[in-house]
């Protein structure tokens, strides 16, 4: 199996996680690929006993069931890893201790697969934020201008202020007249006053004796 394994290309761990490298995959029977992985410490010396798994992602982005590679010794790691579907899929490896991880294309066809190369995802730089149209200042509503008189109402107040004028001499009149009655009224009084001091006037004094 060594000998059949040995073509494969082996895909690296990324940035930061040096250690961790696919070395090869061989198709099996039933949708299944036999993985062999190899765990080294920053030396390059080959790491056992810790506990490595793969979490495949399917062609429409659906993950699988994470799988452990038992430790083959030597700092590698083996197991079937299922892959059912045609297509390009992507295996997620990773390893506890030292904590590492890589991700791993692989395009399906039926039995056989291919190793791709993981597209490296670009996270697009942050667009500059849009600015927004200065705060416009709140439009001042026209002073309230004084309320404008109507015709109507400017006729209303000419014919009160007639009434206002007419009223006084209408009252002075009234006072004129009652005293002017009164005055009338105390004249025949006054008269007959008069007459009787005339009378009196013109009698002859002896006629007082008789």
């Amino acid at each position: 199996m060594a000998a059949a394994l040995a073509g494969a290309p082996a895909v690296h761990a990324q940035a930061g996680a040096p250690g961790l490298a696919v070395e090869a995959v061989h198709p099996l029977s039933g949708g299944e690929f036999h993985f062999i992985v190899t765990l080294a410490d920053a030396n390059g010396d080959p790491l056992a006993g810790t506990t490595v798994t793969a979490t495949p992602t399917s062609p429409g982005g659906t993950s699988g069931a994470t799988v452990a590679l038992p430790s083959a010794g030597d700092g590698t790691y083996q197991g079937p890893v299922a892959l059912p579907e045609d297509g390009t899929w992507r295996v997620h490896i990773t390893s506890a201790d030292p904590a590492a991880e890589v991700d791993y294309g692989y395009a399906v066809t039926g039995d056989t697969g291919t190793p791709v190369t993981q597209p490296t995802t670009t996270v697009p730089a942050t667009t500059a934020a849009t600015t927004l149209p200065a705060t416009q200042a709140p439009t001042t509503a026209p002073a309230t201008s004084a309320a404008t008189t109507t015709p109507a109402a400017a006729e209303t107040a000419a014919q009160a202020d007639e009434d206002d004028d007419s009223g006084f001499p209408i009252v002075v009149l009234v006072i004129v007249g009652a005293a002017l009655v009164v005055a009338l009224a105390g004249v025949p009084l006054a008269l007959r006053t008069i007459r009787n001091a005339n009378a009196n006037a013109d009698r002859p004094s002896g006629s007082d004796g008789a």
